[in-house]
């Protein structure tokens, strides 16, 4: 991942987000959605209505990581509330998980 941190666990909001938030706004709805200390070290993903757009906040140990994508084509597919890294990686370059995983 990111500088070499890796997450501790992948979470996902399902609803979708105002991609307008930034590091403060993306803090409150991790902190809102999600039962976990957002600074536990897990990255929370976020995707817009449309799904063409995914923001990752994550906890580095010595601030707050906003990491985003648009995709020009296709859509996130953002079908549970937790990931494994290879599927976050999927996700991130836009790869639908129903084509690499059995679920």
């Amino acid at each position: 991942m990111l500088f070499g941190r890796v997450p501790r666990r992948v979470l996902a909001c399902r609803t979708p987000v105002d991609m307008r938030k930034s590091f403060d706004g993306l803090h409150a709805a991790a902190s809102t959605v999600f039962r976990e200390d957002v600074l536990s070290g897990a990255a929370f993903v976020f995707v817009n209505r449309s799904k063409t757009i995914v923001k990752i906040l994550l906890w580095d140990r010595t601030g707050w990581c906003v990491i985003g994508k648009r995709l020009e084509r296709g859509r996130f597919e953002v079908t549970k509330e937790e990931f494994s890294l290879r599927e976050l990686e999927l996700l991130f370059d836009g790869m639908s998980r129903k084509n690499h995983f059995h679920s």
